[in-house]
């Protein structure tokens, strides 16, 4: 595992000004790939990696959706390449989806500061029809999903779960900002969970203890609420990382262990009751 993260660092400091690196002159370690939106009329970009045994087999993989990926995909990916074939975790195709306003398209509420945010819910459907059915016609990925948000993606995250909690399996969030807007995600969560039974997912959350207030105020209340109100089969954990800051560096690397730690206590859990 460590000469795959070698391996792909090398490669990356090899081509300075562009994502398009080529394996065996065939697949693409990262390629941007555009896809037509109904939704925004135009054209949109996502960062898709494809694994390494890609072209040499049949298989259908699980796909890692990162948020913010301008930011954050390079190291989601590299976490992904890391933990991969260890422990019962998988390949992944890993595809970060790139939107062009973050206030408008992750912020399910309006700001007075922000003239054009509230639009979360348009960006949500398009991940729902455009996003997620361009990258299951396109490429061979099972039905595992699993969704990868930062800071105020986070958030959003947190709000796709409540949503349509149906479009991903598992949930990663990196210091969510769950107090912003006088906690309306938070309030929003509170609401599904008081009216939702069961919930297969998995989430996992962390956050530093020197992070922003944003993070820190909300957080207690979101770890009591899952403490004492989270649906049947929700398997959650929350890390607090006391020396870190905003988004700890190890957030999609431990999110991708806990969710197959998880995972994979289902399916044995299921092969012993057959």
């Amino acid at each position: 595992m460590k000469n795959k993260l070698v391996f792909f660092v090398a490669i990356l400091l090899s081509i300075p000004g562009t994502l398009f690196a080529q394996l065996n002159n065939e697949i693409p370690i990262t390629q941007i790939v555009p896809y037509d939106s109904e939704l925004y009329g135009e054209s949109r970009k996502l960062y898709i990696s494809l694994p390494m045994d890609y072209q040499d087999t049949k298989k259908d993989y699980p796909v890692l959706y990162v948020l913010f990926p301008e930011s954050n995909y390079f190291r989601a990916k590299s976490a992904a390449w890391h933990v991969e074939g260890s422990n019962g975790i998988p390949e992944f195709i890993v595809v970060g989806i790139s939107n062009k306003d973050s206030w408008n398209e992750v912020f399910p509420f309006k700001l007075a500061r922000r003239s054009t945010s509230g639009e979360a819910d348009k960006f949500l459907e398009s991940i729902g029809t455009e996003v997620i059915p361009f990258i299951e016609s396109n490429y061979r990925a099972d039905s595992l999903r699993i969704l990868a948000g930062f800071s105020n993606s986070a958030m959003f995250a947190c709000h796709v779960l409540v949503k349509k909690p149906e479009l991903f399996k598992s949930y990663i969030l990196s210091s969510p900002m769950l107090a912003y807007g006088d906690g309306y995600v938070l309030k929003e969560t509170v609401d599904f969970f008081n009216n939702t039974q069961s919930l297969d997912k998995t989430l996992y959350v962390i956050y530093g203890g020197n992070d922003y207030q944003n993070v820190l105020k909300a957080m207690p209340h979101f770890e009591t609420l899952l403490k004492e109100k989270s649906p049947e089969n929700l398997k959650w954990k929350v890390d607090r990382l006391e020396n870190e800051h905003h988004v700890p560096y190890v957030d999609v690397y431990n999110g991708l262990v806990f969710t197959f730690e998880k995972l994979n206590e289902e399916k044995t859990a299921s092969a012993e009751e057959q």
